[in-house]
């Protein structure tokens, strides 16, 4: 990479299944648009353990270990200003988005780095009372965020699950919140969704400053 290219780049937090062929395609799609996008592996950690037993899919199979959202929490801390520091990237177009587990770390704790933007996928901001932690939206209301999720998905219509982030976000915060009519887990799948996505990158991308 030339010295004189900076990138605005996504650093994108895998659900609770690790990365997907549906997350590289978002990749490439991103390229295309002179973005780049990090994907970190939880998954390289020694001894993570998953949060979810069986289909990642199902919410009561889920939220069965508490410590990895602690381990999310400090990735997600470590490599927005691990990103921060590579020359190649551009400082003031770093954007901060999130699937599933990996939107719960998001919306939680994506409030403690400064970024441009946030964008909470294939979740909804909302947990049943016994998991009291796991529910809510603490991201500063200075700061735009898109929410992406489908209506379908059991993540969307099980009793103490089902949400939107929009309901939960500060007041007077700048909240984007798009639903698919879908039974699919994964929002990102669809090409609205998608287009939903790099538009708001787009929009929420600030320009150099010039003297």
């Amino acid at each position: 990479i030339p010295n004189e290219v900076r990138y605005p780049i996504v650093i994108y937090l895998h659900d609770a299944g690790g990365i997907s062929v549906t997350t590289y395609r978002l990749q490439k799609a991103l390229e295309i648009e002179n973005f780049a996008m990090v994907l970190p592996n939880s998954f390289a950690r020694n001894g993570r353990k998953p949060d979810c037993e069986g289909r990642a899919g199902n919410p009561e199979n889920c939220a069965m270990a508490p410590v990895v959202y602690l381990e999310r929490r400090s990735e997600l801390v470590y490599a927005v200003n691990a990103a921060k520091r590579l020359s190649w990237v551009d400082q003031d177009n770093v954007f901060l988005m999130g699937s599933g587990e990996g939107a719960v770390a998001v919306a939680l704790w994506g409030g403690e780095v400064d970024v441009s933007g946030y964008i909470i996928a294939n979740w909804t901001c909302t947990a049943p009372d016994s998991l009291p932690w796991f529910d809510g939206l603490r991201i500063p209301r200075t700061r735009p965020i898109l929410a992406l999720k489908t209506s379908g998905s059991r993540w969307s219509d099980m009793p103490g699950w089902e949400g939107d982030c929009a309901d939960r976000a500060k007041a007077g915060a700048e909240i984007e919140s798009l639903e698919i009519d879908s039974s699919d887990r994964d929002v990102m799948l669809w090409p609205q969704a998608r287009r939903a996505f790099i538009e708001f990158l787009y929009v929420n991308r600030r320009s150099p400053v010039t003297n």
